[in-house]
């Protein structure tokens, strides 16, 4: 530009150097730019001027309540302006007052709110307050009360504070004295209190009374009892109502079992008082006798029964069997010797045959060679021990004749001929040589890798290789040549091999600097760049530079301002030199919050390669609860409540208890009865659960109940049974022929260990039936007998127990023997082979 102004006040004829005045520098109001004027004292018509765009750094950063400072610069490129610079304030921007977070005393007598600068953490805002309590709905005797804490601020800026719904326990009940009432027949007695604090409140429990034999009645003699009955509640006295009579019971003779001669031929059967096993009766049975001789295999026997009105007993003495008397053996050769049959025939009974075919077994006695032949036999061996071992010998073996067999290649000294080796198979002593052809293949080397000499012998399908190395002839480098980059930082050295010019040797390095004058943000410096190889081949090299001026901005940190950033950058020559750019935030959920976690929302500035985070709190969910549901043990003893988190599958409430039995309507052998399981949690999510059972019809005989014939109720018995215990102080101990004959809509059935017996067709056509439960041990179940038929037809599959479930098997349709008369496992043997296992 000061060229062409000389060149114009040449054209106008000023024929003289210029004088120019003070330099001039104005400011635009954003300080954006800055123009530098000149004027020249001997033509004011000539003038220099330049306006050039500033460059804004914050000197000192602005506080809260403090204001900062800026600095705008300007560089001219006319060398007689000089570098301006203008100081700003930066205005003090004010608190910025995070949400106020609000804490509890353990107590909630005092609440404290408190705010946080986001411009400056160490700006506190804090205030603590007495709460004041608050009833909302007063409490009762059984229904607690709600109130609330209320905390007010002062400071404008906090809200007032609640914690609502704050149970107030209820003030509990004043009873007055218990109460109770008998009912007619003695099997019930009703307690009741009220209490003082609302005659409304009144706590009532019916008890079933338990009978107690005090003296026990004997056949010809009265006994005393008593009725007592306790309560679940503790507030209720056990009652008592004693001296009640109990007429005798009369003898009740039940048979016991028969009592047999030393010969068995005449028994007694014994009847025993089930009331007193003292009194006893004697009556003559008939005697019934049976006789079965004994066989070669078989035992024979002598079977007496006794049979006295319906009740019979069988015993047996054993007839050992005699055994077989067989007969000396016989041996029979196959046609081609691999097999020889030894039999036996038994002289009682000649259908009682023993055979055994014996695969035999070659045995070389002398061995053949190539030109001789040898000798062998067979020898058959047999398992039963009598049959003797058999031989056939003197059989010729015929001679092996030469079998001559490759070996491997015998080479001459230079590899230049071969011969093929061949060994007898028979006799390695047998030797042939054969001439083979050999080929050579030549390779020659290169400057880094070795030529070879490659000898291949061919024979009849055989080859066999041999090679020698031709050394490598090595490399024959030119002088090496060096290459800058543009930038001068780095060097690309050079060479080539004079044998094959594709072999090349090249490196490029970081060229180091050293530094003569240090550059500044506004003046050029200079230095040296060194190259350094590490190929020795390679020297070093150098080059001087110049090192321009100007800013070295270099990253620092991100600011934030709530959840924006901008990139900070100080330039390195001059630290009071800094930028900010605005940087790009994105966000994402890195920890999803759940029903008790809180999660996390990662905020991340990325800026030139570089990024930094912060993170906020995602509040806890909550748990999100299902319905709830029950399970009940297999014997209903036990209750499982679950629920399960909708938000988490994996969070799950569970709790077992065991459920209360109370038998809510008797049977008798008219009417089914039934039986409630009541099933109490602590857990206050899981409400009581009831299982209400029916309990078929039974009759009370004799001291026990009979579960009776349920006759023309085809199909009416539907889903689940339970049989308990006892009933009424009265064991239920046995289930009656066809109690549940044709009751196809029956699914499942609780059977105690009470039961001692189960009679015929108990569940004959129970189709639906899928599952018995039994109150015992697999082994009880087992030991209980069981008469024909008991199951026939029977669709269950499983059988629940005490100690483990099994698998029962229907097809079989009752106890008797499944294979009926073809009994597999007789006592001839199942083989059938003549072979003694």
């Amino acid at each position: 530009m000061t060229s062409a102004l000389m060149a114009i006040g040449l054209l106008a004829g000023c024929n003289h150097n210029h004088d120019w005045g003070e330099v001039s520098y104005v400011w635009s109001e954003d300080n954006k730019t800055c123009t530098a004027t000149r004027v020249c004292k001997g033509d004011e018509t000539h003038k220099e001027t330049e306006t050039v765009n500033s460059v804004y750094a914050v000197v000192t950063e602005a506080k809260c309540e403090v204001d900062g400072k800026g600095k705008f610069t300007v560089t001219f490129t006319n060398e007689a302006f000089l570098t301006q610079s203008k100081e700003v304030a930066i205005t003090a921007p004010g608190h910025k007052w995070a949400a106020p977070s609000y804490d509890w005393s353990e107590d909630f007598s005092k609440c404290t709110a408190k705010r946080v600068c986001e411009n400056d953490a160490a700006h506190v805002e804090s205030e603590t307050v007495d709460s004041e309590w608050v009833v909302v709905t007063p409490a009762e005797c059984e229904v607690a009360g709600i109130g609330k804490f209320v905390a007010t601020f002062q400071n404008e800026a906090f809200a007032e504070q609640k914690i609502e719904n704050v149970v107030i326990p209820a003030t509990d009940h004043h009873w007055g004295e218990p109460t109770y009432l008998w009912s007619e027949d003695n099997k019930t007695c009703t307690a009741t209190r009220i209490c003082e604090n609302d005659p409304t409140h009144i706590e009532t429990e019916i008890s079933q009374s338990q009978w107690v034999v005090v003296t026990p009645a004997t056949c010809e003699e009265a006994g005393v009892g008593k009725f007592v009955a306790p309560f679940r509640n503790e507030a209720f006295a056990e009652q008592v109502k004693d001296n009640i009579a109990i007429e005798a019971l009369g003898h009740d003779y039940q048979f016991d079992s028969f009592v047999w001669s030393e010969k068995l031929d005449s028994a007694q059967a014994k009847y025993v008082c089930a009331h007193d096993a003292k009194h006893v009766e004697l009556h003559d049975a008939e005697v019934a006798h049976e006789h079965t001789p004994a066989s070669c295999t078989e035992d024979g026997k002598d079977v007496f029964t006794a049979t006295y009105e319906e009740h019979s007993e069988t015993k047996e003495i054993t007839i050992k069997a005699h055994g077989h008397d067989y007969t000396d053996p016989t041996y029979e050769w196959s046609q081609d010797n691999k097999t020889c049959t030894a039999t036996r025939v038994c002289a009682y009974d000649e259908s009682h045959v023993e055979t055994e075919i014996a695969q035999t077994q070659w045995v070389v006695v002398t061995p053949a060679t190539c030109e001789q032949g040898g000798e062998g036999k067979f020898v058959a061996s047999f398992r039963n021990q009598a049959f003797q071992e058999q031989v056939k010998d003197n059989i010729a073996i015929d001679a092996l004749g030469h079998d001559y067999q490759f070996d491997s290649f015998v080479w001459s000294e230079k590899w230049d001929s071969a011969q093929a080796k061949y060994v007898c198979s028979h006799d390695a002593n047998h030797v042939e040589y054969h001439d083979a052809v050999v080929n050579i293949n030549t390779v020659q080397s290169t400057c880094e890798s070795t030529g070879k000499m490659t000898f291949t012998a061919t024979y009849d399908n055989h080859t066999d290789t041999k090679e020698s190395v031709i050394p490598a002839k090595g490399h024959n480098w030119g002088n090496p040549t060096y290459e800058w980059s543009d930038d001068n930082t780095k060097c690309t050295a050079t060479r080539v091999c004079g044998n094959d010019n594709s072999h090349v040797e090249t490196e490029t390095v970081d060229a180091s600097l050293e530094v003569g004058i240090e550059p500044t943000c506004e003046n050029d410096g200079s230095g040296t760049r060194f190259a350094s190889f590490n190929n020795s081949a390679f020297s070093t090299q150098s080059k001087d530079v110049v090192l321009p001026h100007g800013h070295l901005y270099v990253f620092d940190s991100f600011v934030w301002n709530g959840f924006e950033a901008q990139a900070k950058y100080i330039c390195s020559r001059d630290a009071e030199h800094i930028a900010y750019y605005d940087a790009t935030v994105t966000n994402e959920v890195t920890t999803k919050a759940l029903c008790e976690s809180d999660g996390v929302r990662t905020y991340t500035a990325s800026y030139d390669g570089h990024t930094d985070t912060k993170t906020a709190v995602i509040p806890a969910i909550g748990h999100g609860w299902g319905t709830v549901s029950y399970s009940w043990s297999w014997d209903y003893k036990k209750c499982t409540a679950t629920r399960i988190c909708n938000n988490d599958r994996s969070h799950k409430e569970t709790e077992t208890v065991d459920a209360v039995a109370l038998i809510t309507s008797v049977p008798n052998r008219y009417c089914d009865g039934s039986i409630k399981f009541t099933a109490t949690f602590e857990n206050e999510a899981f409400p009581e659960s009831v299982k209400q059972l029916k309990i078929p019809r039974m009759n009370l005989t004799q001291g026990h109940y009979v579960v009776e014939n349920n006759q023309n109720r085809q199909g009416d018995l539907v889903g689940e049974l339970y049989i308990p215990a006892e009933v009424d102080g009265k064991p239920v101990e046995i289930l009656g022929g066809g109690c549940f004959a044709n009751d196809w809509n029956i699914t499942r059935v609780y059977i105690p260990e009470s039961i001692t017996s189960i009679e015929d067709s108990v569940f004959d056509s129970n189709t639906s039936l899928k599952d018995l439960c039994y109150g015992g041990t697999i082994e009880q179940w087992n030991a209980i007998p069981k008469e024909d038929g008991w199951n026939e037809n029977m669709g269950t599959s499983v059988v629940h127990c005490s100690d483990g479930d099994f698998d029962w098997n229907a097809s079989s349709g009752d106890d008797e023997d499944p294979w009926g008369d073809e009994d597999p496992w007789d006592d001839e043997d199942p083989w059938d082979d003549g072979e003694d296992w």
